[in-house]
């Protein structure tokens, strides 16, 4: 039984490593989709040939994603700083883990990352030809700023109460 008064000071157990390390494998893979977005290219192979010929040949087909803007690339700073330091965090967390500390860290993330969000919505990179599908997005794209923005207060309000019972119990930091 987990007593809620009893703080955690060691170090990540397995479990919680295993999390931060699939964590920063997601945000690899990510990366590398986002930044291969607009230049998607899969393996092309003729009918009547065989797959290992395909592969030898080099026979790949580019294939375009039709919602998607060249804008989009104007928007790739901001998804690639937040998933660097997605990655950055999330090794930090592997060695350092007490209670505020996560909840600290877990609200600057998301705090970054509501700038890729908000780059979306300034540069709009999607060619959309319905008139109402634009503005119903980019009202979404409000919506989980704001989402995220109250996720990032409520974090910050964790970690100062579980910082300052840290402090009261006299526990390591």
């Amino acid at each position: 039984m987990h007593d809620e008064n009893v703080l955690e000071t060691n170090s990540a157990v397995p479990e919680r490593r295993a999390k931060y390390f699939a964590a920063i494998i997601v945000c690899i893979v990510l990366l590398y989709v986002f930044n291969n977005l607009l230049s998607i290219f899969f393996l092309s192979v003729p009918p009547g040939s065989n797959i290992f010929r395909a592969i030898m040949d080099s026979q790949f087909v580019q294939v375009n994603i039709p919602f998607l803007s060249s804008d989009f690339v104007n928007c790739l700073w901001g998804i690639n700083l937040a998933l660097i330091l997605g990655m950055m965090g999330n090794f930090a967390l592997l060695f350092y883990h007490p209670r505020w500390f996560n909840y600290l860290l877990q609200a600057v993330l998301i705090a970054t990352g509501i700038l890729p969000v908000y780059l979306v919505y300034k540069v709009f990179p999607f060619t959309i030809d319905s008139q109402s599908l634009p503005t119903l997005t980019k009202n979404g794209l409000i919506a989980f700023m704001s989402l995220l923005s109250l996720v990032v207060i409520f974090m910050l309000i964790k970690s100062a109460v579980n910082f300052v019972r840290t402090i009261r119990n006299f526990e390591r930091l």
